[in-house]
């Protein structure tokens, strides 16, 4: 069906002898049953069984110290989120001394009772402005006296 000239341009030799059939693998009932079998066998399975302990005690090793990197990882970002979070404190407070204090309706009432409250809103403040030289305007805050 395949032309001659094709699988000779695939890389097939005509006439090279085939490559020897391989000897099939002993099944468990071709073992034979011997005392010498038997101790070959048994020396074989204990090579097994030290190589899987080997593998567990490996694996157990890998876990142990994934298990010690991610505690010293978790223990570095509660320090870094410690700190953290002292900075913001320290700037919310900064910006709070920075913020002006708010009007307080106490400041505006009469310290003396009866006394009457001085004209111009709270606790008698106000803004005056002032011509400057070059006409620019200064403001200045001070209290009404009365």
């Amino acid at each position: 069906m395949i032309p001659v000239d094709d699988l000779l341009a695939a890389g097939l030799r005509l006439h090279t002898p085939s490559p020897p059939d391989e000897a099939p693998s002993p099944g468990p009932q071709e073992h034979p049953t011997g005392p010498v079998a038997q101790e070959q066998g048994a020396v074989e399975l204990r090579a097994a069984l030290e190589r899987v302990r080997q593998e567990h005690a490996l694996a157990v090793a890998e876990a142990e110290h994934g298990r010690l990197l991610a505690q010293a990882e978790a223990q570095h970002l509660r320090e870094q989120l410690a700190a953290r979070g002292e900075h913001i404190a320290d700037l919310q407070r900064a910006l709070k001394a920075l913020m002006p204090a708010p009007e307080r309706s106490v400041l505006a009432q009469p310290s003396v009772p009866g006394q009457a409250q001085p004209e111009g809103g709270s606790a008698g403040a106000f803004l005056e402005e002032e011509g400057a030289a070059g006409g620019e305007r200064r403001r200045r805050w001070w209290r009404r006296t009365g």
